[in-house]
């Protein structure tokens, strides 16, 4: 720790009091003292902080590192026990400013312009393709959102957070104006817009936009990062414990999970390839419809399979273009007409009195048509009721009801009849 007077101050402190601690050890415990039972004793059996203390206290002070503000609360930890076996008082805020008083000096972390010219003005086509000319009546919401990004680290509370709304109302806008307009100076956004519209919607596109991102900030060169699946967590803690070692979070935004082709074609989902434990205090804000469900390669212990993630975002009232991909929606069901097309009929007429079982039957097609259909990505246009049976989406979205209901009452829908 020899780059700075603090750094020294603080190797110097931590080995006079680890020497204090070798004796009280041996007292309390009939034991000989060693770093791996302090070790054992602050973080279990399996802890590899051993050899983090060996840097950290290394025997030549010239070779010897500060710990990262990434692995203060571990530093921490260490401290409080060993002022405790060495019967001193455990000052942690001293400690505490020490530690950030010994840091080398920072390199900054990309701006965001430069971040643009690298991965090709992400930012620009969000701009251009996502976000609102002017986003009204959301600033609770957005509130939220700032404080769930920078808010400290709380014993069971989730590091994900699920909006989840019906169609059209606006999900896309909020998480753009976040990201663009109001993210908190302390918070590092990385983002993916999943679109259908666009064709930007299976993991190749995520790994693809998310990766380049991630290098970025972990400051690595964007085509030596990889771009398979396996390497997104290392990549994922890489660029989380940057930020965090700049005294800032990693913030990834996913909008639009219900859009993913793979997981409507039981293929390989983008959700299943979210950090199941973000690292070094990252943050995950995803965003979709109430249905389609999370997809089966989703392991039942992850975040997304957690009530406590989701909040119910009310529709916008302001959302705009919300008709012309209503009527996108409403042409590919057309499209199928094997089972979209009578499904539509049957809904309309139906008004909410059937289930996926009773489509199935009526339209003459196994249920596993009729289910694959309700949770992939036309089935958006659906919403489950509470007994099971399928809806139509609420009044907002009067554009859509309107079309389909002109559809079914034309001649060639005899099912309507």
């Amino acid at each position: 720790m020899g780059e700075s007077s603090k750094g020294r101050e603080l190797y110097d402190a931590l080995r006079a009091l680890e020497d204090k601690a070798r004796a009280g050890y041996g007292r309390k415990t009939g034991h000989a003292y060693s770093r791996r039972a302090l070790a054992k004793t602050v973080d279990g059996r399996d802890s590899s902080l051993d050899r983090r203390l060996a840097v950290w206290m290394h025997a030549d002070p010239a070779k010897a590192k500060p710990p990262k503000p990434s692995s203060s609360e571990k530093l921490i930890a260490v401290v409080r026990q060993l002022s405790e076996w060495a019967d001193e008082q455990f000052d942690e805020g001293w400690w505490r400013t020490l530690l950030d008083q010994a840091q080398p000096p920072r390199s900054p972390l990309p701006s965001a312009r430069a971040r643009e010219r690298g991965d090709e003005s992400y930012s620009a086509w969000i701009e251009d393709h996502i976000l609102s000319a002017q986003l009204v009546d959301r600033e609770d919401e957005l509130q939220e959102m700032a404080e769930f990004c920078s808010g400290p680290d709380r014993p069971g509370v989730s590091a994900y957070r699920w909006w989840q709304a019906p169609p059209w109302a606006g999900k896309s806008a909020l998480v753009a104006d976040f990201a663009l307009r109001h993210r908190p100076d302390t918070v590092e956004v990385v983002s993916c817009f999943i679109t259908d519209r666009l064709g930007r919607n299976d993991q190749s596109v995520f790994l693809e936009t998310v990766m380049r991102q991630l290098a970025l900030i972990a400051q690595r060169e964007v085509g030596e990062a990889g771009s398979r699946p396996e390497d997104l967590p290392g990549l994922c803690r890489a660029a989380a414990e940057a930020c965090q070692d700049r005294g800032r979070r990693l913030v990834l935004i996913v909008d639009g999970l219900d859009e993913d082709q793979g997981a409507a074609f039981g293929g390989p989902s983008i959700a299943a390839l979210l950090p199941r434990v973000p690292p070094a205090g990252m943050r995950v804000v995803v965003t979709s419809r109430p249905a389609p469900s999370v997809p089966d390669d989703v392991p039942d212990d992850h975040p997304l399979r957690a009530l406590d993630a989701i909040r119910t975002l009310a529709p916008w009232s302001d959302a705009t273009g919300l008709s012309v991909l209503a009527r996108i929606e409403l042409r590919r069901l057309l499209d199928d007409e094997a089972v979209g097309v009578p499904l539509l009929g049957l809904l309309v007429t139906a008004r909410g009195g059937l289930t996926s079982a009773d489509l199935a039957r009526l339209v003459g097609v196994r249920p596993y048509r009729v289910d694959r259909l309700l949770r992939g990505i036309t089935g958006r246009s659906f919403v489950p009721g509470s007994h099971g049976q399928v809806l139509l989406p609420d009044s907002h979205t009067t554009s859509t009801h309107w079309a389909m209901r002109s559809f079914v009452r034309k001649p060639c829908a005899p099912w309507a009849m």
